[in-house]
């Protein structure tokens, strides 16, 4: 688990984050009713007078606060889930806009060819100044609403529906060429995607294709996908609720890491901290949050992570491949296998090495031997013909953190075998300096 550091407490349900160039979060308190920056040293200050139960925020081109109003929730005051239903003075869901600095709060939309707003969730911009919304639909007693992707414009002309109906869409992300957006469903933590045709229209593909789409992605077993950020270079980090990981997941669809969370309902994510900006796709329109608190997590290119019960917490992951650099002090991992052995239908050393060029590491090596013996003591030798199970050496190289986090990923794949880790110094990586 990444190192914590808890920046807020006393929150009240914190969703939708979004980092600030002065280092301050502002954030969404959906049971709090009230749109909150966090200052560096914790303190609290209300924005605006949102109401109902603000969820997603994100800075639009004109600097104000775009915000996506669920209408408000009765919640429990024990520790489970979520909302138990709607507020008893909820009539709908809406995008409000709020200005930072004189607090002035306006609705936008409330409804959709005529068709109320139920719980709006999520947003983003896109750089032609219009935003994606999400709309989970609100839950009651014994039904619920059906949620919707959505395409509106920040001066409140124009709002149209792309894809209805969804069952939970949550977070939404725009891929960083933006000719794809991502949405997030909860209850089948599946993460679809459709291909942008221009900016508010997306591509239907016929039946069976899942609302039109396709799939990405979905874990096994009892997880929820609740809100997502893109990394620069594509991978889209989702907040996992009830395992209690961010799973970040490669736009192929395969899971490249999961970051354990110190709490099972991480609910959002958000990208911050100098020099992040030429990493890290539109991070204004990026978030992340947790149901007890904020955190920041991901150092250097940090992100902050959100939980409900009011914490907000800070951690941090280095980037290998841009961060290893000559003279400095890195790790090899040795994997030890043979050549016959496989992982999900392809050869192990092939599965390991492109597991660890989509975790980004500094690099991975396969190299064959030529007679060896392992456990068994059986000796594997290369012979003239029919040359059987040689062993292979799977050889990767990056700092301690960034390998200690790789081989949590790949052990689960290894099933017999010799894994060793050793010190090394690197004394150049990439090409020579000249000059």
């Amino acid at each position: 688990m990444p190192d914590v550091k808890i920046m807020a407490s006393g929150l009240g349900f914190p969703e939708g984050p979004v980092w600030m160039a002065d280092g301050s979060v502002i954030l969404g308190e959906i049971s709090g009713k009230k749109v909150t920056r966090v200052a560096p040293d914790g303190s609290k200050t209300e924005i605006g007078k949102a109401g109902g139960g603000p969820n997603g925020v994100a800075t639009g081109p004109d600097g104000a606060l775009y915000v996506c109003n669920n209408g408000g929730a009765v919640y429990e005051t024990t520790p489970g889930f979520l909302s138990t239903g709607p507020a008893l003075d909820y009539k709908g869901g809406s995008i409000q806009r709020i200005d930072p600095k004189t607090g002035v709060t306006k609705t936008l939309y409330s409804e959709v060819n005529g068709h109320k707003l139920s719980a709006p969730n999520d947003l983003v911009f896109d750089r032609q100044g219009g935003f994606y919304i999400t709309d989970l639909g609100k839950r009651f007693p014994h039904h619920r609403d059906n949620g919707g992707l959505y395409y509106a414009l920040p001066d409140g002309s124009s709002i149209k529906e792309l894809v209805y109906p969804i069952i939970t869409p949550n977070g939404v992300g725009l891929s960083p060429d933006e000719k794809t957006v991502y949405v997030a469903d909860t209850e089948t933590s599946r993460i679809y995607a459709w291909d942008i045709v221009s900016p508010g229209q997306v591509k239907h593909e016929p039946f069976p294709a899942p609302y039109g789409g396709r799939c990405v992605c979905g874990l096994p077993g009892f997880q929820r996908f609740d809100s997502l950020a893109l990394e620069a270079n594509g991978n889209i980090c989702v907040a996992t609720l009830v395992t209690g990981y961010i799973t970040v997941i490669s736009p192929s669809g395969q899971v490249v890491q999961q970051v354990k969370m110190p709490d099972v309902y991480p609910t959002n994510i958000c990208f911050g901290g100098p020099g992040v900006a030429h990493r890290l796709h539109h991070p204004v329109g990026n978030r992340a949050a947790r149901r007890h608190g904020l955190a920041r997590v991901w150092a250097e290119a940090q992100f902050h992570v959100l939980n409900g019960d009011g914490r907000s917490n800070s951690c941090g992951r280095r980037r290998g491949a841009d961060m290893i650099e000559a003279s400095s002090e890195a790790v090899a991992l040795r994997i030890y296998c043979g050549s016959d052995d496989t992982y999900e239908e392809r050869p192990l050393a092939e599965a390991i090495v492109m597991k660890a060029r989509a975790m980004q590491m500094a690099g991975a090596t396969v190299t064959r031997g030529i007679l060896g013996y392992g456990l068994s003591k059986h000796i594997h030798r290369i012979e003239l013909i029919l040359s059987q199970d040689l062993p292979l050496i799977v050889e990767v190289i990056d700092a301690a953190e960034k390998i200690d986090a790789f081989v949590s990923v790949v052990e689960p794949m290894i099933r017999s075998g010799l894994v060793t880790i050793e010190n090394i110094k690197v004394l150049r990586y990439g090409a020579a300096k000249t000059g």
